[in-house]
């Protein structure tokens, strides 16, 4: 205690001493203040209602609105101590500025009972009403400068950044609401007058509606559906935030904060029906329509990481996933693989059981998600297969058995007749030669049908969710560059192989007179057939074919990458990976920026002494291994040469230091960098990968794999037929609605007795703020009252944390304002003795405060604050 004497003197004399420093308005305005108004001042300032109320009745005319040597006015000071028969004594008499002052004061302080009484008052309220009358919405071209608030913020505004729920409640029942402003790129008339006059506080005006927006109680209090808000509002932000290049940390930051608030609204669901209910809710979808996972596939296209990675999202995830398999969840490993086995064995007979009859209830297991992924991995390795088999069938392709001579003896004669008769240095395909490949091998033709397959598969992705989304996702342009390869891979060597029955086909019947007159075009159907490759021309179809298969199956094996986050292990090792590219890709950008500054360096060095071979290679012998002494000049050149020899031997130490040292050891930093940040959200990162994976074999869709695809395709075309043929003539009634199902009913009357149950536990009525409307399906009455027990659950919450050290901080409050009223007469009372007696042995000055007395003294000015 003595300590915070100690240090509550101090502050008493500093706040004397800052007078002189003040600006000069407020050194004449306090040399302007009268008597009265410094008593008045005073005694508001330490709370003395009685001598509060006597000046007032004393002096009918007494300025109210006077400023201490600090700038507070009287209510603000009432404000600071929260004495509310203060307040309502001057909230009478105040002008309409300084009330609107202190509610934001009060508001910024957390006064909220004060706040509130002066949202009520009269005065407040009239004042509110003349605002809207002269259509002064947000302040925003209002040039004061004495607030120590921004013009634009309101008292909702600054309450929703407070989150101060009780006052955005009270405020949001008044009518009142926070603009959204208009986009960033918007040209209207508004939008270009703010912006001439003042580009700065139209960027601020921008960022504080944002703030209020972003709230979690305004969300909470406003929104009928706090998650779509919230999902929209931080798409927003995060768009806004590469817009706004200035503030683009503060917009990411609300973005964050909107992510760590569905969370917290995920936290308070305790239920399976809550979790479902949440999950399914979609704007388009039917009623009765359960298990769409419309609000986390929202989540998954936002890329909002935390909400899909939240463990009740992955529970329910996971339990779809092996829904009709759950013996696949246990912890056994020996159960599981035995599992496994059984499906990979059985799963053949299940996808033509499947393919016979859909609907068929023994068949609804291939429907199920675990079941597709099995089988998509089963083709896709199937298809590894067929590429690693083709690698090895191209080695033996060319056989001396099968050639012009063995299969075609008559073309074979009259071939020689033509060579003898051009000469072998025209006709160069020599006496006898292999011939091309007519007919696709089975490998080939199996890879043909996989190919169509996964092309038929990737344009129904395109057309079910559209190209825009589609090829948003990585692994989905992977898979349609792959297409894309193999495609023009298989159309050259299709095309090459009809050119060579052509060329036969044209062959056929002809005499050498009949060969010597086609002239070049007996040459070119020779070429065809050949397939002697020393005699192609390099840019032949096969040979571009080839090339263009070596890098699509690079691209293939590539592909496995997709099936990694289904493993716990692998999956994030994937992700560490993932990024470690990054910055691979961003060391290249500096490696191509130092190698071409040193190329270009040496080559303009050393560009008068390439006319001898060995003076062309001194350029490249520093980026090679060879030896650094042929950077020398020759002989002849050695006098005159000897300024280029040595500025090139420090040119290529420079180069080693700058690529060897600094640019290594930066892709190591950069690389060690992105494995520790990796490790921090390492499982986030890994469960909504797996997310994405699950989401798509969850997704109504294709059963069957590729190629089954393509029988399945076929099918669902006849079936389309058929049921064209039987489509009921216009005019026919539609089947009525059906009802709801009695789980639904039942839900939302248990949700409903709940909200009664819990809505005497917490102040706030939700009642007025949300109105379920009669003619509302079920559905719809059932997704609103969860909605409204979440929010309830979670306002309950958060009142409970803020009430933990309420009553504690309100008798520090009272005991700070008591000592400060007793240092100020102690110290009135030393100033006004005798000089003489100050200067006496019995005035000392304080002794310094020990550190626990410096601890104590900020920790009540942190109080105050």
């Amino acid at each position: 205690m003595i300590g915070c004497i100690e240090g509550e003197r101090d502050l008493v004399r500093k706040t004397w001493s800052c007078e002189m420093w003040l600006p000069s308005d407020h050194q004449v305005s306090n040399a302007a203040r009268t008597p009265e108004e410094v008593a008045f001042l005073r005694a508001v300032e330490f709370s003395d209602v009685t001598a509060v109320r006597r000046l007032l009745g004393d002096n009918p005319h007494l300025n109210v609105d006077a400023i201490d040597a600090l700038g507070r006015t009287a209510l603000r000071l009432a404000v600071r101590n929260e004495n509310r028969e203060l307040v309502e004594m001057l909230l009478e008499r105040c002008s309409s500025q300084n009330i609107h002052e202190a509610a934001l004061q009060a508001i910024s302080e957390d006064h909220t009972s004060i706040a509130e009484q002066i949202l009520r008052h009269g005065n407040y309220l009239e004042l509110c009403r003349k605002r809207h009358r002269l259509g002064d919405v947000d302040g925003f071209f209002k040039t004061e400068v004495e607030s120590q608030f921004s013009t634009d913020i309101t008292p909702l505004n600054l309450a929703a950044q407070k989150n101060n729920y009780a006052i955005v409640q009270l405020l949001l029942l008044r009518g009142d609401s926070i603009q959204k402003p208009h986009k960033f790129s918007c040209g209207c008339v508004e939008c270009r007058n703010r912006m001439k006059f003042d580009q700065l506080r139209m960027a601020n005006f921008r960022l504080n509606a944002y703030r209020g927006l972003a709230s979690e109680a305004y969300i909470s209090l406003s929104s009928e559906d706090p998650f779509l808000t919230a999902f929209q509002l931080a798409k927003e932000l995060r768009t806004l935030s590469n817009e706004e290049k200035h503030f683009k940390k503060e917009y990411k930051d609300l973005a964050n904060n909107l992510s760590n608030y569905l969370v917290s609204l995920l936290d308070k669901v305790w239920t399976q029906s809550e979790l479902e209910v949440v999950l399914n809710k979609d704007e388009s979808a039917e009623a009765d329509k359960n298990e769409n996972l419309s609000r986390l596939r929202m989540a998954i296209d936002q890329r909002e990481k935390k909400f899909v990675a939240h463990p009740s999202v992955q529970q329910h995830v996971v339990r779809i996933w092996h829904q009709g398999l759950d013996v696949l969840d246990t912890d056994r490993l020996l159960v599981r693989l035995a599992c496994l086995t059984g499906l990979v064995l059985v799963y053949p007979f299940m996808a033509i059981a499947h393919l016979m009859c859909p609907d068929f209830k023994r068949t609804k297991l291939a429907k199920q998600p675990m079941v597709k992924f099995m089988g998509n991995t089963i083709s896709f390795f199937f298809f590894l297969l067929l590429i690693i088999l083709s690698s090895t069938e191209s080695m033996n392709r060319v056989s001396n058995n099968i050639t012009l001579n063995t299969q075609y003896k008559e073309i074979a004669e009259h071939y020689q007749d033509y060579r003898k008769a051009l000469g072998s240095d025209i006709v160069t395909f020599g006496e006898d030669f292999p011939l091309r490949p007519r007919e696709p091998t089975m490998v080939e033709f199996l890879i043909t049908i996989w190919i169509a397959g996964m092309l038929v598969q990737e344009l129904q992705q395109i057309v079910d969710v559209g190209a825009g989304k589609h090829f948003h996702d990585l692994f989905n342009v992977l898979d349609f560059c792959l297409l894309v390869v193999y495609t023009s891979v298989f159309v050259l060597v299709y095309w090459t192989m009809h050119k060579s029955k052509l060329a036969i086909s044209e062959l056929q019947g002809k005499n050498v007179t009949m060969l010597l007159a086609d002239g070049k075009g007996t040459l070119l159907h020779l070429y065809w057939l050949n397939e002697d490759r020393l005699r192609w021309d390099p840019m032949d179809p096969i040979n571009i074919a080839e090339s263009l298969f070596a890098l699509a199956n690079i691209l293939s094996f590539t592909r496995i990458c997709y099936l990694l986050p289904a493993n716990e292990s692998l999956g994030p090792m994937q992700i560490s990976l993932g990024r470690m590219i990054n910055d691979i890709l961003q060391f290249v950008v500096f490696l191509c920026i130092a190698m071409v500054a040193f190329i270009v360096s040496l080559r303009n060095l050393y560009s008068f002494y390439t006319e001898d071979a060995q003076g062309s290679k001194r350029a490249d012998a520093a980026f090679k291994k060879g030896e650094l002494d042929a950077l020398d000049s020759p002989d002849k050149y050695y006098e005159t040469g000897q300024v280029a020899k040595d500025t090139g031997n420090v040119i290529a130490a420079v180069y080693h230091i700058a690529i060897i040292l600094v640019l290594f050891n930066l892709l190591i930093a950069m690389m060690a960098r992105s494995f520790e940040k990796t490790l921090w959200d390492v499982d986030c990162e890994w469960k909504f990968a797996r997310t994405l994976l699950y989401m798509e074999f969850i997704s109504p869709g294709r059963v069957l794999p590729v190629p089954l695809n393509l029988l399945e395709l076929l099918r669902d075309f006849i079936h389309w037929l058929v049921q064209c043929a039987r489509r009921p003539p216009a005019g026919t009634q539609e089947s009525p609605v059906k009802p709801a199902p009695r789980e639904r009913r039942l839900a939302y009357y248990n949700i409903t007795q709940d909200i009664q149950a819990m809505s005497k536990e917490s102040g706030l009525d939700f009642g007025e703020l949300s109105q379920s409307s009669h003619s509302a399906s079920v559905s719809d009455r059932i997704y609103k009252d969860t909605i409204q027990i979440l929010v309830h659950r979670y306002i309950f919450d958060i009142q409970r944390e803020m009430e933990v050290g309420a009553d504690d901080a309100n008798v520090l409050r009272q005991t700070i304002t008591c000592t400060k009223a007793e240092l100020v007469e102690m110290m009135e009372s030393k100033v006004n003795q005798p000089r003489s007696y100050r200067r006496s042995s019995r005035w000392r000055s304080p002794r310094p405060l020990s550190l626990a007395e410096q601890r104590t003294v900020a920790a009540v000015r942190g109080s105050e604050t």
